[in-house]
């Protein structure tokens, strides 16, 4: 080896240790409050982790059926997406930290009220009243994040945002498992010590038990979830980052200017209802292709969705990466290769591919998504970064919703390959029409 090779590879490697070190140092950076923003997101999350898993199976105990369970699902999105519009008209007179507070609670008075009832209207209003909490709790840290942190520092704290995202749904996987576990182990114990004296049948016993067990889960969610009120009220005034403040418009340009932003909020609300309609179209089903189509087991789905969510937390970690590209670049980029990721489910129908395929599009998914916040929130003039949030929650819940009901049809008429290519093919409309549209528009 040669002493020009040998210095070569010493620089090489010093510049990845101080690309590292410069990454580092930027999440080490972060002010306070963006901890404990973080914080708050990952309990709300951990909350939504138990309540996802577990609501179905209380009511399914409770003895409901399917269609009511449908319909409890329908109301949680109904909510989330009412609620949207109603978070930038609060915004208007509120802070971010008191109408996150106030998400928050609303969240853990519903898994509470979910946990409580077993009336069937009461329990369709906890659920649409868990949504609409929701959508309220987390709208407002889109612009909050973008008024609180750096231009250095914004795509590192939104990646850490969606990563705390995945990593609350995941322990709040896990607490949905261990916490009815270990009520049940305290339940039947009880019961033996009692000898069911008040004369119900091992069967009904049984199932009351299981009742008692996922009610004391959907409370520990909801316990967690109020974990967040506390983080939110711990955010201190401070002086919002110079570069996230409206610049003063020149004489004569007003009405050009507001043209210009009228425009870019129709392209930004276009393009979130044809990527929210793919997503709605084919994750919500992609449990089921692997169970019908390819004909895996629970427990294998199982593991693969966990893979996901570990590989999906892991890779917003590393948006700030593909964000030196650009955040328009890193996010239209992104976007287009979720496409080839349906194309393989059609071509090649097998789990040895299906498998990463569905991990590579999820993984992938999670660091556009934080670039395309990251970029949204920069576009817009900051009175408007709230409404504008809160519309764009509207319309990828709504068109979630159309994706999800178009998907059943389509699958039961034509198949999941039809699914696919229409995935496919909107994947790469709707990241088309954003990124022709902003790479042409002056300062982005």
């Amino acid at each position: 080896m040669t002493a020009t090779t040998t210095e070569r590879g010493r620089a090489d490697e010093q510049g990845v240790a101080h690309a590292v070190g410069s990454y580092l140092r930027v999440f080490v950076g972060l002010r306070a409050n963006a901890w404990r923003l973080l914080l708050g997101n990952l309990c709300l999350n951990t909350g939504l982790g138990v309540f996802g898993v577990l609501f179905n199976l209380y009511l399914i105990a409770l003895g409901r059926s399917f269609d009511y369970i449908g319909l409890v699902a329908a109301a949680t999105t109904v909510g989330q997406a009412v609620a949207a519009p109603l978070v930038g008209q609060a915004l208007r007179r509120f802070d971010e930290r008191t109408v996150m507070m106030a998400g928050a609670g609303g969240m853990a008075f519903a898994y509470v009220l979910s946990a409580l009832v077993t009336n069937a209207t009461l329990l369709i209003v906890a659920a649409g009243l868990s949504g609409a909490a929701f959508s309220i709790a987390v709208i407002p840290a889109l612009p909050y994040m973008m008024s609180h942190a750096t231009a250095r520092q914004r795509t590192h704290l939104f990646s850490a945002y969606f990563a705390s995202n995945t990593l609350g749904t995941m322990v709040g996987s896990l607490l949905s498992g261990a916490v009815p576990a270990l009520a049940g182990q305290l339940l039947l114990s009880h019961a033996h010590m009692h000898g069911h004296v008040h004369g119900h049948v091992h069967g009904l016993a049984f199932a009351q038990e299981t009742v008692g067990e996922d009610r004391v889960g959907l409370l520990v969610g909801a316990a967690i979830a109020a974990i967040g009120v506390y983080a939110f009220w711990l955010l201190r005034p401070q002086t919002p980052s110079a570069d996230s403040l409206d610049r003063p418009a020149r004489p004569g340009e007003e009405g050009r200017d507001a043209r210009r932003i009228r425009r870019d909020v129709i392209v930004m609300l276009t393009a979130t209802a044809v990527i929210a309609v793919t997503m709605g179209a084919t994750l919500p089903f992609f449990n089921v292709y692997f169970s019908t189509r390819l004909h895996t087991d629970t427990g294998t789905i199982g593991v693969i969705y966990a893979v996901s969510g570990l590989i999906c937390a892991i890779a917003a970690f590393l948006t700030p990466l593909v964000g030196r590209w650009g955040r328009l670049a890193g996010f239209s980029a992104t976007r287009i290769l979720t496409a080839p990721a349906f194309l393989v489910l059609w071509l090649h129908p097998t789990l040895a591919l299906a498998a990463p395929a569905y991990v590579a599009r999820n993984a992938i998914g999670t660091i556009s998504g934080a670039l395309e916040n990251t970029f949204a929130m920069e576009v817009l003039p900051a009175r408007l970064r709230g409404t504008v949030a809160s519309w764009r929650s509207f319309c990828f819940n709504g068109a979630w919703s159309v994706g999800s009901l178009v998907a059943g049809v389509v699958v039961g008429r034509y198949g999941y390959d039809a699914l696919f290519v229409a995935a496919a093919v909107l994947t790469l409309a709707g990241s088309a029409f954003y990124w022709g549209y902003f790479a042409r528009r002056p300062s982005s």
